[in-house]
Parts: C-alpha cells; structure tokens; sequence
C-alpha cells in the first residue's frame, strides 16, 4: 500500500486551521469523490474537494494553524510602478493611457501582482470572480484559480450568446455597454468585481448595478486607482486597491 501526506487547511470563524494526515490511495480517492464538510486541497493549490471523516480514512491527525504565509502572504516588496508607461493624448486628447501590461511580460513580477491582489481580498468567502473586458480578465482569470473561484466574464455588448443582463456606462472618452450571461451568477453568489484600473468609476459603478441585478453580496477589487480624478463609487460596496496614483506622469 502507498501512503500519502496529505494537508487539508479548514476555514471557520475562528480562522484557518491545517490538518496534517497520512492516506492510503484508497482513502485519497474517496476523499475526492466525498461530499461533505469544506476543506482546501492544498498539495498543489489548485482544486476544492470536500472531506468527511470516517473511521480508517485518516491516520496519524495533527491539527495545527498553517505556516506563516499559507492563507495569507505578506504583501510584496515588487515595485510595479517601474513597469508602468505614460501615454499622453491617447486614446483621445487630454487623456493620459497608463499601461501596466509590462509587468505582464515579466513572470516574475506578474505572479507577485496576482498574489498582492489575492492577498488583499484572501478569506472573504467569495464564490465568482467577475471581471470586466478587457484588461480586467487579464487579471480576473488568473486571479480566480488562485482564490479558488468560479470565473465570470463581463464582456462588451454583443460579445456574448445566449441570454445576458446587459448596463451602459459613460468612460473618460466616451459611452460603451457591458453584458454577462443571465446564469453565470446566482443570487447565493458573494461575487469579487475586478478591473485594472479605476478613473472616473463608471465601468465600476455599472458593473455593480450588472451582477447586482443577481446578488447583493458584491465587493470591488482595481489594481490601480486615479487618486487625482473625481470618482463616482457604489455606496455600500467595498473598494478594494492595490496601487494609488496619479493620472500625470
């Protein structure tokens, strides 16, 4: 018989708490067919599974609370600032286009930004990660495997097939609408609304009323915000940032 060690971590009200076991390969297989309580399946710290306990199935428990750092990272000393470009004037006149998509060509620097910004929101309890075209799921998609969500598209309008709730908003240089499939969210769904950056709030503030139409257990997360331009936010959902600055160079 091979036997394997196994870490399951457990998230209560309490905080988070990791249980180290030894399975065999029978145990381990009927641990990732089992329905029961919610654990994280932590070897390669990609997948859910749930575990009920039953006589035999864990040998040799160690309840203890995680490594340092497990759940929880501490924030990076990663300086995005020195990948972030200034284009004046684009894509219209008197607006500044600040792209940070350099740092998406660094790996290195790229796993620390969706770390920082999993770091930010960790523990929460949220079920779908919905992020806003397009820079937005550039960072929505990769940041849903690491928090372990579903992955929701909010895509310009027309984009999508099928049955979709759609909202028009106004940008810095124009109007646009956004739209996401009427059954991507439920109401039962604590939902994580991601965009790259937040100038004026209106593609936030629209797809707030969007997944709102769905769910009231929403919260905002920008990797950037224009500290120098006014905003208009959604009153009652948090803002979650990684980054503050100024439009100006």
């Amino acid at each position: 018989t091979t036997w394997k060690n196994i870490r399951f971590v457990c998230e209560s009200g309490k905080g988070h708490y990791s249980l180290d076991c030894i399975l065999n390969e029978r145990a381990v297989r009927k641990v990732a067919d089992t329905r029961g309580e919610p654990f994280f399946f932590v070897p390669k710290a990609i997948s859910l599974v749930s575990l009920r306990f039953y006589n035999g199935w864990l040998l040799q428990p160690r309840l203890r609370r995680p490594r340092r750092g497990f759940r929880r990272r501490k924030k990076s000393q990663m300086s995005y600032q020195d990948y972030i470009r200034y284009y004046p004037n684009f894509p219209k006149e008197g607006i500044t286009f600040i792209d940070w998509l350099p740092i998406m060509a660094h790996a290195e620097a790229f796993a620390s930004l969706i770390d920082d910004l999993a770091a930010l929101v960790a523990g929460r309890g949220f079920t779908k990660v919905a992020a806003i075209e397009a820079r937005g799921l550039m960072l929505g998609i990769p940041l849903s495997e690491r928090l372990h969500c579903g992955f929701v598209p909010l895509r310009k309008a027309g984009k999508l097939p099928g049955t979709c709730f759609g909202e028009t908003y106004d940008l810095e240089y124009g109007t646009a609408a956004m739209e996401m499939q009427h059954d991507m969210v439920k109401p039962t769904d604590k939902v994580l609304i991601v965009d790259d950056l937040l100038a004026l709030g209106g593609t936030l503030v629209a797809a707030n009323r969007l997944v709102g139409n769905v769910t009231n257990q929403i919260e905002d997360l920008v990797f950037i915000r224009l500290t120098d331009l006014p905003q208009q936010l959604t009153e009652g959902v948090p803002l979650h940032c990684l980054l503050e600055m100024r439009e100006k160079a």
